[in-house]
């Protein structure tokens, strides 16, 4: 009769914790219109059908059933509140499931070790908790206080790790298949493992008892590890991919720069001929100007030691004279023998495309580009600033995109980033009065 009792109490208890843990992540979901009405309304259903579900026994099977049912009534709830999917509400709410039972078995590990004439040993519904009298009374009163205390002191961490792991939505995304998959695995092996613990296994030995309370724990923090460490690896393969895609394309890009560039010299080459041929002819002064304008155009290509920096330094020069942006360089082609030329290439291609897009937007007379490369020692130190108009966001010295679909940009910095990692390097970033500058240093690994 306690236990059924107790079983009884204990519904709305669990239910007030489940809760918690799941407001931990529902508070990154996005609410349907009327949340002032309907938030409380849900939480009136839930502890409703905590209160309506019928005790018939206190058994293993009856209190899995329990508990799981509660589990899928605050899912229904939840999407009740909030605008998102099925799927992603179940995952956060097998999430908050987790982060409760977790705590539970916390309590339930460490409360075996008390002997039972001091504490009831059977967890907060597992025997005769609400006996008064005397000194059973103050020592229950200990108990309560400490499971309090160390559902706060697991919440609590929750709250800081779910906090830092879901803060950056742009780079969390949900693997939905593997994590339900898991969730339907793992909660009713938790569910079904702790209530054998509480119902069938209530007198056996303590070492029994720690060794399922870890097994539920382990089960929990391998939902946990699955439910944010499972989308990071697929998203950072899945970026992988792509930049691989993309260094396939830059190499080919990079094959067509050279065979442009050859194709401007003989160009420029016939343009010269051609020039000198009108001199000679005593043409019209004008035109003769404005035809050395059309072959300056031509000769805008560059004559470093690296064949690699001469055709992105060229192509994109050819870019920033269409666009009326001043391109000025300082240049030490000889530092960077140690990159190939794909890498030199993808380097500062990327860096100045980065810097070609947000000059454009800037007013005619204003667009300018520098680019500086030079060495110290084993170091090559290159510098780039742009002119540039719109806001920019930087984070933790990272350009954010402000573009709608952030997802498929920001490779070009990736790329970067690849290429000075590779090379032992730091990149840095800072803006002032509306100059975007980006210094990066490499290591001379030959």
């Amino acid at each position: 009769m306690y236990e059924l009792t107790e079983l009884f109490v204990y519904r709305p208890i669990f239910m007030l914790e489940l809760l918690l843990g799941e407001c931990f992540f529902f508070l990154y979901l996005k609410p349907r219109k009327g949340l002032f009405w309907r938030l409380p309304l849900g939480i009136l259903i839930c502890f409703g059908f905590s209160f309506a579900i019928p005790i018939i026994s206190f058994d293993s099977i009856f209190c899995s059933i329990l508990f799981l049912t509660m589990f899928m009534v605050t899912v229904f709830v939840a999407c009740f509140i909030f605008d998102e999917s099925f799927k992603k509400i179940f995952i956060f709410a097998m999430g908050g499931y987790t982060i409760q039972h977790i705590a539970q078995e916390c309590y339930e590990t460490l409360i075996v070790f008390i002997p039972q004439n001091v504490s009831n040993n059977g967890g907060m519904y597992g025997s005769n908790i609400f006996s008064i009298g005397g000194r059973i009374w103050f020592l229950q009163i200990l108990q309560y206080t400490f499971y309090i205390q160390i559902f706060a002191l697991i919440y609590c961490i929750a709250f800081i790790y779910i906090n830092f792991q879901l803060k950056n939505k742009e780079s969390f995304k949900l693997d939905t298949s593997s994590a339900i998959l898991l969730s339907i695995l793992l909660i009713p092996i938790n569910i079904i493992f702790s209530s054998i613990i509480t119902y069938s296994l209530k007198n056996s030995d303590i070492l029994s008892k720690c060794v399922l309370h870890i097994f539920n724990i382990l089960c929990c923090l391998v939902v946990l590890l699955f439910l944010f460490e499972l989308p990071k690896r697929k998203k950072a393969e899945a970026d992988l991919l792509v930049l691989k895609k993309i260094q396939s394309l830059e190499q080919k890009q990079y094959k067509n720069a050279i065979e442009n560039m050859e194709a401007i010299n003989i160009k420029c080459h016939d343009l010269k001929q051609f020039a000198t041929h009108l001199s000679s002819l005593k043409a019209n002064e004008d035109m003769i100007d404005d035809f050395n304008k059309i072959v300056n155009e031509y000769d805008s290509t560059f004559k470093t030691s690296n064949n690699a920096l001469n055709a992105v330094l060229t192509e994109k020069k050819q870019i920033c004279l269409r666009k009326n942006i001043e391109f000025t360089c300082i240049i030490n082609g000889d530092c960077l023998s140690f990159l190939n030329e794909v890498e030199i290439y993808s380097l500062f291609g990327n860096l100045l495309d980065n810097a070609i897009e947000a000059t454009e937007k800037v007013v005619p007379d204003k667009r300018a580009i520098s680019l500086n490369i030079n060495q110290k020692g084993k170091l090559i130190l290159i510098y780039i600033y742009n002119t540039y108009q719109e806001n920019l966001k930087i984070e933790n010295n990272k350009l954010i995109t402000t573009k709608k679909d952030s997802l498929n940009h920001g490779f070009g910095l990736k790329s970067i980033e690849n290429i000075v990692k590779k090379y032992n390097g730091d990149l840095k970033i800072s803006t002032n009065n509306n100059i975007f500058e980006l210094n990066i240093i490499l290591q001379n690994i030959n």
